[in-house]
């Protein structure tokens, strides 16, 4: 989301006389945070009456439905905070910060390699001299404080992806500045934040074009990552490293989130891989706060290193779970996804208490299979003429649409998280087939054997025709 400033000073004067902050409106109100983040798509009233190509087009949108989790005001709050209070120290016309950009651009232009005519790097060496300088990335001009850091931990499908980039969606990502107050020379594009995914693969490069694609997608051109990614046999890890140091801190990025951490365990013992360290190194040494979200099965990768932990996770750890049957969160995400004019139930959660639980039990609690596993039990309900409410069609469509996640769920319900991680069936990407309609058939050595739930749909008077049942691929 790119946006026009409208710069409004803060309550706080340490953060005004800084278009940066001045950019940056704070939503203080925590029932504002949720409502705006809670989203339920729009159904037609006479669902049941409507053709049944209709009621399937309404049945999708059972995926689009997102509920707040209890601790979304928090991490709202949190990463303003980071953001805010980070640039209260990279104000463009401090001293301190024209210094340092000044420094970090003599830096490059002082020891960067250089390329031949064919494209290879020549040998870097220290102007007029032939020793090799230090790795470039580690000469940090000095003036900028090291950022703090949080995590956010959950198991596969608890939401942390979700519920963080929706609440950074709340918060404008560019801010276009064409000139501040008496400064009519700045003209700036400010990335507030992005976010990206870890390389599956052991390559520091990688993390650094996934970086790169992220600024790319925020300010909508085609920039960095088409200058680095044919470069990328040329160049040096320090420089991809340096190059993605002066891409942070010439956007004014004010807050970095890294996202499927444990990736970082599968190659921990690789020469040269991605670690906390070179986070810590493009990231946190220039003042620029992190958020860190992965699995439970991640949380080693942050003990390898004590200092570094101590200074790129200095904040709080933020923790997602299961929804368990009695909570108050279970009790919205079913309000939510069950609504009456869809379901033909007014209250779902008191007058349906079997399919509830019988729901909770074979979804264990997990919002991503709660949501595929409505969606698709009542699209089948739907096609068979059955009630929206039948506990046996609930089981054969689990036991069908879920079959790959049956042995990592059963490991779940009994809170072995270990193997519930380390069962589930996965792309070869790294992301879980929660069912068959999550398999990537291009992302994949084989393919699944797709089956309609049981036989006896299809022995309904009304039943639809089993092929069309099994080729059923909603909304994602």
């Amino acid at each position: 989301m790119r946006v026009k400033p409208i710069y409004q000073e803060h309550p706080d004067p340490e953060l005004n006389g800084n278009p940066l902050t001045e950019a940056i409106q704070v939503i203080l109100c925590s029932d504002k945070v949720r409502a705006l983040i809670n989203y339920t798509p729009e159904f037609v009233e006479d669902f049941h009456t409507q053709p049944r190509f209709y009621q399937n087009m309404n049945i999708r949108r059972l995926s689009e439905v997102f509920v707040a989790p209890q601790i979304t005001p928090l991490l709202y709050d949190k990463f303003m905070e980071f953001i805010l209070d980070g640039y209260r120290f990279r104000n463009p016309f401090s001293k301190t910060m024209t210094k340092f950009l000044h420094e970090l651009s003599e830096r490059d232009l002082l020891i960067h390699d250089e390329e031949d005519n064919s494209g290879n790097v020549k040998a870097n060496t220290k102007a007029g001299t032939k020793e090799k300088p230090a790795l470039m990335h580690k000469i940090i001009p000095p003036g900028m404080t090291t950022a703090p850091g949080s995590i956010v931990s959950g198991p596969s499908g608890s939401g942390k992806t979700s519920i963080i980039r929706a609440v950074l969606g709340l918060i404008p990502q560019v801010i276009t500045h064409s000139g501040y107050k008496e400064h009519e020379s700045f003209q700036q594009d400010q990335i507030v934040w992005v976010s990206f995914d870890a390389p599956t693969t052991p390559s520091t490069k990688a993390l650094c074009l996934n970086f790169m694609k992220s600024v790319d997608e925020a300010l909508g051109i085609e920039r960095y990552y088409p200058e680095y990614f044919p470069r990328t046999k040329n160049l040096s890890v320090d420089q991809f490293i340096s190059a993605v140091q002066a891409i942070a801190a010439n956007h004014y990025i004010g807050l970095v989130h890294l996202d499927e951490m444990q990736f970082f365990l599968n190659y921990s013992e690789t020469k040269d891989a991605p670690n906390l360290q070179t986070l810590e190194a493009m990231f946190n040494k220039l003042g620029i706060p992190m958020v860190i979200s992965t699995t439970d099965k991640g949380l080693p990768v942050i003990n390898m290193n004590e200092q570094t932990k101590r200074r790129i996770l200095s904040e709080q750890h933020f923790k997602l779970g299961l929804l368990k049957p009695k909570s108050k969160e279970f009790a919205r995400f079913i309000e939510a996804l069950f609504l009456p004019e869809v379901w033909g139930e007014t209250d779902t959660l008191i007058n349906q208490p079997e399919f509830i639980q019988k729901f909770h039990y074979h979804s264990a609690g997990l919002p991503a299979v709660m949501t595929r596993l409505a969606r698709l039990h009542l699209f089948y309900a739907v096609q068979s003429g059955r009630s929206a409410f039948d506990t046996d069609l609930l089981k054969s469509v689990f036991e069908s649409q879920f079959q790959y996640m049956e042995d990592s769920l059963a490991a779940l319900r009994i809170g072995d998280l270990d193997s519930y991680e380390q069962k589930a069936f996965r792309n070869k990407d790294g992301s879980i087939a929660w069912c068959l309609e999550d398999w990537d058939e291009n992302n994949q050595a084989g393919e699944p054997e797709d089956e309609s739930p049981e036989s006896d749909i299809n022995n309904e008077n009304n039943a639809t025709d089993a092929t069309l049942l099994s080729s059923h691929t909603g909304g994602r």
